[in-house]
């Protein structure tokens, strides 16, 4: 494969698409798929751009506008009271995934002043909204579980009572995100370090397994070379204090 090529393409198609949220009339029960798609590609371009330059301010700015593309459809759902759209909702991890990566917490906190709050069970898987939720939270309160007035301390009872249900939801091949959850609200760095690490293993094992397979997307060839989920989680445990900065298979420093 052509990278240069490839990421050309991956670019014209993407703003292709994202002319769609200028567009007054276009139907917002098609925006909340179409956000995530050409998110999906803008995601896919940043990395490809980091690889190509090594200065992750490629990837930064492609995953802010990834993300911008959710933020503007949420925007039109409550412009137009839509909210019983399939897609609104809190747990589309790609888009938190991408700002807290990205460091844009102002977008962050837009982003949870949109989503609802609640859990739908007819949308959304509950770990997804449960994940999702608690590192958002995180990531706009990051001395919320040092007890510092009651306010951080409801927060942090209500984020413990979701990783109750993030525990009993999950499989056993993603446990390693409620392990990373508890020790970042439990402020334990050591045991952060090691559930990153199952996490990072979890995820290049099943990187090789889908090597295997006919089927190629430039999304999924991108995703073998940088995790932005695992940079979001890098994010949130410095925010945390915790020293992580280090080189880490597909969360290499240069994306930091």
């Amino acid at each position: 494969m052509n990278y240069d090529d490839t990421a050309a393409a991956i670019a014209a198609d993407a703003i292709f698409w994202s002319m769609a949220f200028d567009d007054a009339d276009y139907p917002v029960d098609q925006l909340g798929r179409l956000a995530l798609e050409t998110g999906n590609k803008f995601r896919a371009l940043g990395i490809f751009g980091l690889l190509a330059t090594a200065d992750k301010s490629h990837l930064f700015d492609n995953l802010r506008q990834s993300a911008s593309l959710r933020i503007r459809y949420l925007e039109k759902v409550c412009d137009e009271n839509k909210q019983d759209d399939h897609h609104y909702v809190l747990g589309r991890l790609e888009p938190i995934f991408d700002l807290l990566a990205s460091k844009d917490f102002s977008s962050l906190a837009k982003l949870q002043q949109l989503s609802p709050a609640d859990f739908s069970h007819k949308r959304e898987y509950l770990d997804d909204y449960c994940y999702g939720k608690i590192l958002m939270t995180l990531g706009l309160n990051k001395e919320m579980n040092l007890g510092i007035n009651k306010e951080s301390d409801a927060i942090s009872d209500d984020l413990f009572n979701t990783l109750d249900d993030l525990e009993d939801s999950l499989t056993e091949d993603l446990f390693s995100r409620a392990a990373m959850c508890r020790a970042l609200l439990e402020n334990n760095a050591i045991d952060f370090n090691e559930a990153f690490h199952q996490f990072i293993d979890q995820r290049a094992f099943a990187i090789d397994e889908a090597k295997d397979t006919d089927f190629e997307t430039p999304t999924l060839i991108a995703e073998r070379f940088i995790s932005v989920e695992g940079l979001a989680l890098l994010a949130v445990a410095q925010l945390q204090g915790f020293n992580v900065r280090q080189n880490f298979q597909l969360c290499p420093l240069i994306a930091q």
